[in-house]
C-alpha cells in the first residue's frame, strides 16, 4: 500500500505546501468577498475552484522540492489486485459512518428541540416551485422526496462530491498527513487537522458553515476542532486502504448531508447549525468519540509512525 512516509520531516517541503495551498485559497477568498460573497454564482465557482489548492500544492511541493512522483505521493497510484477490496470496503465504511452520524445528529436535535423538522418538506416543496415555474409537471408527493433525500445525498456525496472533495484530500490525507508521520500518528493528525481547518478560516468569517450564529473567531475555532475529530476518521480510511480514494468519498458524503437538514426546514423558520448540523456541536462529539478509539487503539499506521 502506498503508505510510506519520510524519516524526517521536511519542515521545507511542509512550509511551502502550506503555503501555496492557503495562499491561493486565500486569495480566491479575496475575489469572492470583493464580488459580494458567499451566495452569488461567482462564488460557488470559486468554492469550487479553491477545493483543488491543497492538490496544487502538493504538486509544486512533489515537482519542486521533494522530487516524488505525484500520484504515488498522494495516495493516487492504482491500488494492486489484492488491495482493491481494501479500498471498497474502506469508502463503504467512510460513507457509512457519516450517515449514522447526520442520522444521530438530526435525532438529537428533534429530541433537544433543537430543531422542528416539518416532515411535509413545505419548505423544499416552495423552493422547487419556485424554481420550476414554467413547468406544468405536478411535484412528486412529499413522502416521495423524503424517502430520496438520503439516497440522492448519498450518490451525490459518492460520485460528484468525492471528485471535488478529491482536490482537498490529495493535499492534505494524501500528502501532508504522511509528510507530518516523523511526529507520530496523533501529532500528524492533529497538525494535518489543525491546517485543515484554518484553510477555511476566510469562509468561516464570511459565514459558511455556521450562518453567522457565532461570531468569528469562536466559529473558526469550532470548525478547527470538528476538522481535527473527522480528519481523524479520513486518516484512518487513507492508512487502511493504502489510498485516498475512501477519504475523498467519506468527505464528499459529509458535505451532502451537511446541506440535508435545510430541506426539513419549514417556511419561515430556521435552523441553527451549531447545534444541528454535522459540523455542529452533537457531531464533533460523535466523531471525537471515533477519533479517540482510533489513536488510542493504534489503528492509524504509518511506516515512520513513533507512537
Amino acid at each position: 500500500m502506498d503508505t510510506t512516509a519520510p524519516q524526517s520531516v521536511r519542515w521545507r517541503a511542509v512550509g511551502l505546501f502550506v503555503a501555496v495551498a492557503m495562499g491561493t485559497a486565500f486569495a480566491l477568498d479575496v475575489v469572492c468577498a470583493l464580488t459580494g460573497g458567499l451566495g452569488t454564482p461567482l462564488s460557488y465557482a470559486l468554492l469550487a475552484v479553491r477545493m483543488f489548492s491543497p492538490a496544487l500544492a502538493s504538486w509544486v511541493v512533489c515537482r519542486f522540492v521533494t522530487g516524488e512522483p505525484w500520484l504515488r505521493a498522494v495516495g493516487l497510484r492504482r491500488p494492486a489486485p489484492g488491495g482493491r477490496g481494501r479500498v471498497l470496503t474502506s469508502a463503504l465504511i467512510g460513507a457509512a459512518l457519516v450517515v449514522a452520524v447526520s442520522a444521530a445528529c438530526l435525532a438529537v436535535a428533534v429530541a433537544a428541540g433543537w430543531m422542528r423538522p416539518d416532515w411535509t418538506l413545505s419548505g423544499l416543496m416552495a423552493r422547487i416551485s419556485a424554481l420550476n415555474t414554467n413547468s406544468s409537471k405536478p411535484l412528486p408527493p412529499a413522502g416521495v422526496l423524503l424517502a430520496l433525500l438520503p439516497i440522492e445525498s448519498l450518490v451525490a456525496g459518492c460520485t460528484i462530491n468525492a471528485a471535488v472533495a478529491l482536490g482537498e484530500e490529495t493535499g492534505w490525507r494524501g500528502w501532508l498527513l504522511f509528510a507530518l508521520a516523523p511526529l507520530g500518528a496523533t501529532r500528524a493528525v492533529v497538525l494535518t487537522g489543525v491546517a485543515w481547518g484554518l484553510w477555511h478560516a476566510p469562509l468561516i468569517a464570511m459565514g459558511y458553515e455556521y450562518n453567522n450564529q457565532i461570531p468569528p473567531v469562536p466559529g473558526i475555532a469550532l470548525f478547527t476542532v470538528s476538522c481535527v475529530a473527522f480528519g481523524c476518521v479520513l486518516a484512518w480510511l487513507r492508512t487502511r486502504s493504502g489510498s485516498v480514494l475512501p477519504a475523498a468519498v467519506a468527505h464528499g458524503t459529509l458535505n451532502a448531508y451537511g446541506t440535508m437538514p435545510l430541506a426539513l426546514v419549514a417556511v419561515g423558520d430556521s435552523w441553527n447549525p451549531v447545534t444541528s448540523s454535522i459540523v455542529g456541536i452533537p457531531a464533533i462529539l460523535m466523531f471525537a468519540v471515533v477519533a479517540v478509539a482510533l489513536l488510542g487503539g493504534h489503528r492509524i499506521v504509518m511506516s515512520a509512525d513513533e507512537d
